[in-house]
């Protein structure tokens, strides 16, 4: 994913629109490997300022690969905006710009990058997936199979009753907010 920014350096502050797509086939996750269903395609502006060059844009794709709870195929689409910075030498007052070299800049590191960090930490079919039977192995969102799974199985305890809805989730944050304006009056005594 290279863009070729002699036309950009040339005339500082005029944007300059760009469309890149990329036809990657996996991306290793730890142990799991994701297959792309959808070319990764950035689209955006671009404008020199100096020998910095700052981006924005979208980037968009999609993957696919086994959901963690039942192994059934598992989606997920990416879709963000971008803002990146990138410049000719590393600058310490900018730690976060990113570096190119030459008159073009190689997308494909950010890309890879933004895309991991979009991943949802467990890969789920579906947010209420039953998953396989710890005893059977048997698809649960296919057929309940009857069999005995101890109460104190965490994991399969969120696969029987699905997850917690928001508005019991926003009961359990009630009074945080007093919890911690208790604490923050305590430490300032």
């Amino acid at each position: 994913m290279i863009l070729h920014v002699r036309e950009v350096l040339a005339a500082p502050g005029e944007r300059f629109p760009f469309e890149l797509e990329s036809h990657p086939s996996a991306l290793d996750v730890g142990e799991e490997t994701l297959v792309f269903t959808q070319p990764v395609r950035i689209t955006g502006e671009m404008a020199a300022y100096g020998d910095r060059i700052h981006l924005s844009g979208r980037l968009q794709t999609s993957l696919r690969g086994a959901c963690a709870r039942c192994l059934e195929p598992a989606a997920v689409n990416v879709a963000l905006k971008i803002s990146e910075m990138f410049s000719k030498t590393e600058d310490e007052e900018q730690p976060d710009n990113r570096l190119y070299d030459g008159m073009v800049i190689d997308l494909s590191d950010m890309a890879e990058e933004l895309i991991r960090l979009e991943l949802p930490i467990r890969l789920l079919c579906r947010d209420n997936c039953a998953g396989l039977c710890p005893a059977c192995g048997k698809n649960r969102n296919d057929t309940p199979c009857g069999c005995f799974v101890p109460e104190d199985d965490e994991e399969d305890e969120v696969a029987r009753k699905g997850p917690e809805p928001p508005e019991a989730m926003v009961r359990s944050l009630s009074g945080l907010g007093d919890m911690l304006k208790k604490h923050g009056d305590r430490k300032s005594h």
